[in-house]
């Protein structure tokens, strides 16, 4: 499957699973933390997110970075470098990426995407495969995706330790559902990626059609076999 942008298939791939749980991690144990349901509000001038329960009235807060704006009227993304509240480290990482591997999508400041059918789809799906890029351009970086009407935007936050993917019980089924939706070619690439940003050990076989990963904080292993086209073939988690 094609994504919004051609000439980042490369840093996608490598920050995409990265990007996914981390996400649905976040999600998981904000609303754990909290209490149930919670509401966001960032101030993007005082560089501030506070996440709050709705039920509870606990907070989360942390920094918070505007890196990019998705629009599906002109079917474009601005980068947060371009816009009043945005441009901050992320935005540097990002052009210093655009620049080293040239990626015209990186470096200039608005650029166009496919904006098919529904346009809130369209959007979102873009956000999503920034959120991957970002994570590739910073190492591991946590991003939010937000929505505002149709457009979205993604935001990139401050450092959240519970938000870093573990090997746990969703391990198995939400890299199995994120890698079988299409959008990540290089299946190796996007383990790999996953395990450096995540502090996980990663033994691959000599060949590169098995790996071993191994997480230090919950103390789980997993094995992943992929095909000759570096496709998952097989997963086993040991989570004893």
């Amino acid at each position: 499957m094609t994504i919004a942008f051609d000439d980042l298939r490369t840093p996608h791939d490598r920050g995409a699973l990265f990007a996914a749980l981390s996400q649905a991690r976040l999600q998981d144990e904000a609303t754990e933390r909290l209490g149930g349901e919670f509401d966001y509000q960032a101030d993007l001038e005082a560089d501030v997110l506070v996440f709050t329960g709705q039920r509870t009235g606990r907070t989360i807060e942390t920094s918070v970075e505007l890196i990019a704006s998705v629009a599906p009227g002109p079917g474009t993304v601005v980068w947060g470098r371009a816009l009043p509240a945005g441009g901050r480290a992320g935005a540097e990482r990002l052009v210093e990426l655009g620049r080293a591997d040239g990626l015209a999508s990186l470096t200039a400041d608005e650029v166009p995407f496919p904006v098919l059918g529904d346009g809130a789809a369209s959007a979102a799906m873009a956000a999503i495969e920034i959120s991957a890029v970002v994570a590739t351009a910073t190492g591991g970086g946590i991003t939010y995706v937000v929505s505002a009407g149709a457009s979205a935007a993604v935001l990139l936050l401050g450092a959240l330790d519970f938000a870093v993917p573990r090997i746990d019980h969703t391990f198995p089924t939400r890299v199995a559902a994120a890698l079988g939706a299409g959008t990540i070619s290089d299946h190796r690439a996007a383990v790999h990626g996953l395990a450096v940003m995540s502090g996980w050990t990663a033994a691959w076989a000599d060949d590169w059609t098995s790996v071993a990963l191994a997480d230090p904080v919950t103390g789980h292993a997993a094995e992943l076999d992929f095909d000759e086209y570096a496709r998952l073939a097989n997963l086993r988690a040991s989570l004893g």
